[in-house]
C-alpha cells in the first residue's frame, strides 16, 4: 500500500454539515476484485467491522466508534487490480454535538 494521505475539512459550508475525515491509500497490483473483495470481508469481520451491501464498491462496511458516530470502509477500484483504500470517521472535535 502507499502512504495513506489523510484529509480533514471541519467547518460548515451554507446549510450542509461539515466534511468527515478520511484516510485513503492507493493499493496497487492486488488482483481480481472479488478477491480483494473477501480480503477485506475476512480482516474486517475480525476486528468488528460489519458488512454493508457492495454497491460501486469492491468492499463495503461500517463500524461504531463509541461515541454515536459511525467509521466507514471503503474499497473502490479506480482501475485493473488497483484499488482505493478509504477509512471515512467524525474528527473528534465533531463528535457528537455538531452532527
Amino acid at each position: 500500500m502507499a502512504t495513506a494521505k489523510e484529509t480533514v475539512s471541519c467547518g460548515w459550508e451554507d446549510s450542509k454539515p461539515p466534511d468527515l475525515g478520511m484516510l485513503d491509500g492507493e493499493v496497487t497490483g492486488a488482483g481480481a476484485a472479488d478477491e480483494v473483495s473477501r480480503f477485506y470481508a475476512k480482516l474486517a469481520r475480525s476486528s468488528g467491522w460489519h458488512a454493508l451491501g457492495q454497491g460501486g464498491h469492491v468492499y463495503d462496511a461500517s463500524k461504531p466508534d463509541g461515541t454515536n458516530c459511525t467509521w466507514r470502509l471503503q474499497v473502490l477500484s479506480t482501475a485493473e487490480g488497483t484499488y482505493h483504500v478509504q477509512i471515512i470517521y467524525t474528527p473528534r472535535d465533531l463528535r457528537p454535538t455538531c452532527l
